[in-house]
């Protein structure tokens, strides 16, 4: 069934003695591509080339996104090193059978988990650079600033005041911090 495949248990007697020359001769092919096309034919072949292409392009998404970030650095060095963890897995895997070994797919994991985190933390910095640092302090500074305003007597209202004005902006500096 070359479309979808003979399934997981086809390394066996039956399957051996219907189609290899030496039935006697039961073995599994060695290369993870052999297998899964062995396993569950083009389509699921298809199917496992895209699950590690879109891995692939979710890391390059992280490696982007994280790059202009000082403080993600984390991330852009994980997807990075995931990256070269499935370069790894893709040219090894062209020698052994072990289309499920579990590693590559905690790193498909963490990539999702850290591609999540990615996408709140950056949400975060930009909601961050649109906010006021602290706003109490903004607040209380917005008060100071009016209650200054309307303390501060103007110039034509009296003559040459400056030290006064200094004596109330402190006490106001004072009264809200």
């Amino acid at each position: 069934r070359p479309l979808v495949g003979g399934g997981f248990e086809i390394y066996n007697e039956r399957v051996f003695s219907r189609y290899a020359p030496d039935p006697s001769d039961i073995h599994a092919a060695h290369s993870i591509y052999f297998q899964v096309l062995g396993e569950h034919g083009y389509v699921g072949l298809m199917l496992f080339l895209l699950l590690w292409f879109l891995v692939w392009r979710d890391a390059s998404r992280i490696i982007r996104h994280s790059r202009s970030h000082g403080e993600l650095r984390w991330a852009l060095d994980l997807a990075r090193m995931i990256q070269v963890s499935l370069v790894g897995y893709a040219v090894g895997g062209a020698f052994q059978n072990q289309a499920y070994f579990d590693v590559p797919y905690n790193l498909l994991v963490a990539l999702v988990l850290t591609r999540a985190l990615i996408e709140k933390e950056i949400k975060g910095l930009d909601r961050k650079e649109s906010m006021p640092v602290d706003p109490q302090v903004n607040a209380a500074l917005g008060r100071e600033q009016s209650a200054v305003a309307k303390a501060t007597p103007r110039p034509e209202d009296s003559p040459a005041g400056s030290s006064s004005v200094a004596h109330t902006r402190s006490a106001l500096v004072r009264k809200v911090f």
